[in-house]
């Protein structure tokens, strides 16, 4: 994705950075004391969702921070400014899922899956934003349960 001036856009990882995390934790584990309503669902809100996210909730395992803690070498320079994409940004890569598949494919990496992932929203004290790569479907789900996670940067 780029914006119409050309100057800045979104990148998505070439490959899932996992293919099943936890958003968090689930509500059997004390997300209603850990609620945070971040309440920003547009485009490049992803980056501040992952952040509160990481500070918030730190095990290394959870969604936000495998994309956060994600790096990449291309051509001799390290990206390591991955994180977590919002709703609007799922909604941009799946729109432009077939544009992302050949890329990922071309560099060595692999489609997007037609499951469910995650993104930064968070819902409510124990469900998070899913975002379908099959029907486009957005829709909560519980924290706890494991789905596949895409990084993405924004430059």
């Amino acid at each position: 994705f780029l914006t119409p001036d050309g100057k800045h856009g979104l990148v998505a990882s070439i490959k899932d950075i996992s293919e099943g995390a936890q958003w968090g934790p689930d509500e059997f584990i004390g997300a209603i004391s850990n609620y945070i309503e971040f309440g920003e669902n547009y485009t490049t809100a992803g980056k501040i969702n992952t952040q509160l996210i990481v500070d918030n909730y730190p095990s290394s395992s959870y969604a936000a921070n495998l994309c956060k803690n994600y790096s990449v070498k291309m051509n001799g320079i390290t990206y390591n400014d991955w994180y977590l994409p919002c709703l609007d940004e799922l909604g941009l890569m799946m729109a432009m899922k077939e544009t992302i598949d050949s890329i990922s494919v071309a560099h060595g990496g692999t489609a997007i899956q037609k499951k469910f992932y995650w993104s930064s929203f968070e819902d409510s004290a124990v469900a998070a934003g899913l975002q379908s790569f099959d029907n486009a479907r957005q829709l909560p789900y519980s924290k706890g349960y494991k789905f596949p996670v895409r990084a993405v940067r924004a430059f």
